[in-house]
């Protein structure tokens, strides 16, 4: 299963797609959004979440 979720690589160790499985990790804290707040952040909401996709383009 760990495999799936890194990136293919090519042999000049290039990720050339996206990972087989996605994980998606979300947290729900209102401390979330008192630190976006704090700093200026424009997207609000205590929810922080994040994935193993690996960005489009440069």
């Amino acid at each position: 299963m760990w495999k799936g979720l890194q990136p293919p690589i090519d042999s000049s160790n290039t990720m050339t797609g996206q990972p087989a499985y996605t994980l998606t990790v979300s947290v729900r804290d209102p401390g979330i959004g008192e630190l976006r707040k704090s700093i200026g952040v424009p997207v609000g909401g205590d929810l922080l979440s994040a994935n193993n996709l690996v960005p489009d383009g440069p």
